[in-house]
């Protein structure tokens, strides 16, 4: 996965005695050890099969996060990943190579495509928009996070309000307001490419 260009992702679920089980595939070219030429070929990889705790699209997309998680934690710390050099792998290096879902026709399989699609989109914006900030000067990034602040305790009713949150819940909202102005300068990011570049993203 870490290698591969893109990638596709397949899954179906079903049902046995109340219990939902999801099956997982990822499908993309890789290395053919096989052959002199170091070619490519094509190959389906089993990411297992999982009971969930329901059926729903939510749980679905939920899964994937985990399973992909799981197997870049496994990679992140094994002597392997730790020879291969280069910086740690993430959720969002992943998502940001998926190019499309295979499921069958019903409706909630269509369901977690559009939801897996908005995840996509997320990490796109946040791949872009981490990027962005390594180009951006210290100063920048500060007046950046400084108006975000701002917005922030406005939107909290208030200097005072703000104050009053329990510093867990202050910690959350400043994660998440960091998060947010990734996202904007991914979203920017994006719509500065050229056409092509936004098909293959």
């Amino acid at each position: 996965m870490k290698m591969a260009e893109s990638m596709t992702f397949s899954a179906d679920g079903t049902g046995h005695r109340s219990i939902n089980y999801n099956s997982q595939h990822a499908h993309m070219l890789v290395e053919d050890y096989m052959s002199s030429d170091t070619g490519k070929i094509r190959a389906t990889r089993f990411l297992g099969i999982k009971p969930s705790h329901d059926g729903t699209s939510k749980e679905a997309i939920a899964d994937w996060q985990t399973t992909i998680t799981e197997i870049l934690d496994i990679y992140n710390h094994s002597p392997f990943g730790k020879r291969s050099g280069g910086s740690l792998i993430g959720l969002v290096d992943i998502l940001v190579k998926l190019t499309g879902m295979n499921t069958d026709h019903c409706t909630k399989e269509k369901k977690d495509v559009n939801e897996m699609e908005e995840l996509k989109k997320w990490a796109v914006n946040q791949h872009l928009g981490e990027e962005a900030m390594l180009e951006r000067s210290i100063q920048e990034i500060y007046e950046l996070q400084m108006a975000a602040q701002k917005k922030m305790i406005q939107a909290a009713g208030g200097p005072q309000k703000w104050d009053a949150f329990p510093e867990a819940t202050k910690a959350e909202k400043r994660a998440k307001m960091v998060e947010d102005v990734v996202q904007e300068l991914g979203k920017g990011a994006f719509e500065l490419l050229n056409a092509r570049e936004k098909c293959l993203l």
